[in-house]
């Protein structure tokens, strides 16, 4: 039986382990999350791990040390790498638990204030400042990763040193303390690592959700496609063992898509939202199941994976009698003896950048420099050079995330992302200038490699509250529009480039979490169930499960599901049943049948009307200080339907009478009584739909809610409800087998 949860999350990278973390702090939501890759770090049961440190059980995406040999392996080995675009390639993105935040340089920056109005984010800087705050609490982030307060490998900072300071004028700092003062500034990296460790979320926020009965993540899924009609989402189906899937939602339930920049565009074209051209490319190609020719189905939303952009970089390499290089990816043994023996200590304990520096130019250009304690010129032997990485972090060049006709995934067809003009002027007016500094200090120029990307990755679905965006993927909740519960929580939301996105993105997945949560809480009002049989079993009959803390929170699960009417939970599981089987005793279980008929709301009394008076029947009078204390008494008094308050009395009246304006000083409220639901003029008929003649829908947790709608609708006579829809229809069609689906009439002659 398909289990139920309140949150798919597609994507178990920075942003979406920290939005599954938050949303799992309430026990009332469940999450599940799907990683398309396999185990990485120690926390997550990682099992490649060195033969020094076997005893340790670290691996590799644990030792900073092993961040070069796991990034960029030297057999070109995609076993940790995503292998699902087919062009450009290979591409050094992680699929791991973790995402790349598990393959990374750890290197972990606060953008600007400023960043927030240049990328005009839907959230202001004391929010964004607020969430990073928040996120910090944690994790740890360092600019000495060996335990022993040392740094280590610092010829490549100081000869660069001398060249920034001495020659571009620059000043040192603490890089995220002066994250408002970059320009003109350097320091050493701060990395997220503790106790020379990789801290990264793989460990921090998947440590904490993991201990907890409403989280659940399944490594080795590969999310295929969002279940979903007009944008209302039901499920994800994903591949595993071999076999497909489909996780279901509840019926107040979300999908947050956060499979970074360059792969959530796939997941939503292959699930019918996207480009109009993408699904119309698609549409006969039977491979993609979730686009089919039922075009009435999609969502097209033109801006999804558009505006792909790419920090771009140059790889330069110096040379100086005093560097000494150090080439992680040979794996110096004395480095990892010191580590080993001395409490991760020693240049094993960081990865290789050694100095961050930035300058920008007032054309808005944002540079940021990156030295390293090795250099550039692949195949050399000289161990006096040392490389500098130059990125432009703001490029404006872009391209699209697209299919082709044959199914297969790409971006950058059109070759535009690494070449705009103006990026390559000012890449090469800045190198230039650079290079000078570093020369002018003592150092000799050896090597520029040409422009390419440095793997970070945005901008293919941008949020925006300005409807009048034309670039605009998502509100500003990050909900993809066009949908109604799907929302993307990556760095697909960067609308433009700045600092290794790293953090950022991390705190993107905390807004998201935020985001989601508060559209859970008011989705659907809670279902009724009736009050719980203790020890009480109903056996078989089970159509499917969820994982809930208490009994009381499955029946929200069961009235989401078309075919629920009772269930029964043991042990941390919901157990959702189509008919109430055998009853016997059994401890510890805990049985409720959903309520298929609505009670009426409670009367309730209208807003207060100043100086107002009705000359009605008064029978009783009740002392109070304010007129919206009277609505107690009066629904307390038997056959009081209105009430007038003045000089501190409620004066309670059978009838309205006359109204009475512009009585000054007094003021008055009426009862108001809300019509029992409409019922349906037979029982409902499970797993049927009646073909065609759709006039009209609306969105309902259960089919007996279907009946008001239908009956207030010009022409409705029936309905089909199927996966959260009401399908209003004016005329009966052919009775058609579906599972799942029910069937109502308002009109007794169409039955």
């Amino acid at each position: 039986a398909n289990e139920v949860y309140d949150v798919v999350i597609i994507g178990s990278g920075p942003g979406g382990l920290v939005a599954a973390e938050y949303l799992t702090r309430d026990p009332s939501v469940s999450v599940l999350v799907l990683e398309a890759g396999v185990s990485s770090l120690k926390a997550t049961g990682g099992d490649n791990i060195p033969d020094y440190i076997r005893s340790e059980g670290w691996t590799v995406f644990d030792i900073p040390g092993e961040y070069s040999s796991v990034a960029f392996p030297s057999d070109n080995n995609g076993r940790y790498r995503i292998d699902w675009v087919t062009s450009p390639g290979p591409l050094y993105l992680g699929k791991v638990v973790g995402g790349s935040s598990s393959m990374n340089g750890m290197l972990y920056f606060h953008t600007a204030d400023s960043y927030v109005d240049e990328s005009k984010w839907p959230y202001d800087a004391a929010t964004v400042n607020a969430n990073y705050d928040a996120i910090e609490t944690s994790f740890s982030s360092t600019n000495l990763p060996s335990t022993d307060g040392k740094w280590y490998l610092q010829e490549a900072y100081n000869l660069l040193r001398d060249g920034l300071r001495s020659q571009g004028g620059y000043r040192e700092v603490d890089i995220n303390a002066q994250r408002n003062a970059k320009s003109k500034s350097f320091g050493h990296p701060p990395f997220t690592i503790k106790n020379g460790l990789r801290d990264s979320p793989a460990k921090t926020f998947y440590g904490t959700a993991s201990t907890r009965a409403n989280f659940k993540l399944v490594s080795s899924a590969l999310a295929l496609r969002i279940v979903q009609s007009q944008g209302k989402a039901t499920g994800v189906v994903y591949s595993f063992n071999g076999q497909l899937v489909t996780a279901t939602l509840s019926g107040r339930g979300s999908v947050i898509v956060a499979a970074g920049a360059v792969s959530t565009p796939k997941v939503l074209i292959q699930s019918g939202i996207g480009p109009q051209s993408q699904l119309n490319l698609l549409a006969s190609n039977a491979n993609f199941p979730g686009i089919t020719t039922n075009s009435t189905n999609w969502v097209v939303n033109n801006n999804v994976g558009n505006h792909l952009f790419d920090t771009i970089q140059v790889l330069t390499t110096f040379k100086h009698p005093t560097m000494k290089v150090f080439n992680h990816g040979s794996r110096p043994q004395a480095a990892i003896d010191q580590y080993v023996t001395q409490n991760h200590t020693g240049p094993w304990a960081s990865p290789d950048p050694v100095l961050v520096g930035y300058e920008y130019s007032s054309g808005g250009n944002q540079f940021q420099i990156t030295g390293f304690c090795h250099g550039f010129n692949f195949g050399s032997n000289d161990l006096t050079e040392f490389g500098v990485a130059v990125y432009l972090n703001n490029p404006r060049s872009r391209t699209k995330c697209e299919f082709k006709g044959d199914g297969t995934y790409h971006f950058n067809l059109d070759s535009n992302l690494y070449t705009n003009a103006d990026d390559v002027a000012a890449m090469d007016q800045f190198s230039s200038k650079l290079q000078m500094y570093i020369e002018q200090a003592g150092s000799t120029f050896v090597q520029r490699r040409g422009k390419d990307g440095a793997n970070h990755y945005g901008g293919t679905c941008i949020p925006s509250n300005d409807a009048s965006d034309a670039s605009r993927c998502a509100d500003g909740t990050f909900k993809v529009l066009g949908t109604s519960n799907i929302f993307v929580g990556d760095a697909s939301l960067m609308r433009e480039g700045t600092v290794n996105p790293y953090g950022f993105t991390m705190q993107i997945g905390r807004q998201a979490g935020l985001n989601v949560h508060k559209f859970l809480s008011s989705s659907v009002p809670p279902p009724t169930c009736s009050a719980i049989e203790e020890n009480t079993d109903y056996f078989g009959n089970d159509i499917g499960s969820s994982k809930r803390s208490t009994a009381a929170e499955c029946c929200r699960d069961c009235a989401a599901h078309p075919s629920c009417k009772l269930y029964v939970w043991f042990e941390g599981t919901c157990w959702l049943k189509s008919v109430a089987g055998p009853k016997s005793s059994q401890p510890g279980r805990r049985a409720a049948v959903l309520q298929t008929t609505s009670t009426p709301p409670p009367p309730t009394c209208s807003a207060i009307e100043d100086s107002t008076d009705y000359t009605g029947t008064d029978i009783g009078a009740v002392p109070r200080n304010s007129a919206d204390l009277c609505c107690a008494d009066c629904l307390a008094k038997a056959g009081c339907t209105v009430f007038v308050w003045y000089q501190g009395w409620c004066y309670l009246k059978a009838t309205t009478g006359t109204k009475v304006p512009n009585a000054t000083g007094r003021r008055a409220g009426l009862i108001v009584t809300t019509k029992p639901p409409t019922t349906c003029s037979s029982s409902i008929e499970n797993d049927v739909d009646y073909y065609g003649n759709d006039i009209g829908r609306t969105q309902r947790s259960t089919a007996e809610s279907c009946c008001d709608d239908c009956k207030n609708f010009p022409g409705c006579k029936l309905f089909t409800f199927a996966w959260g829809t009401c399908w209003l229809k004016n005329v009966k069609g052919a009775a058609v087998a579906a599972p799942g689906a029910r069937a109502g009439f308002v009109d007794s002659n169409a039955a």
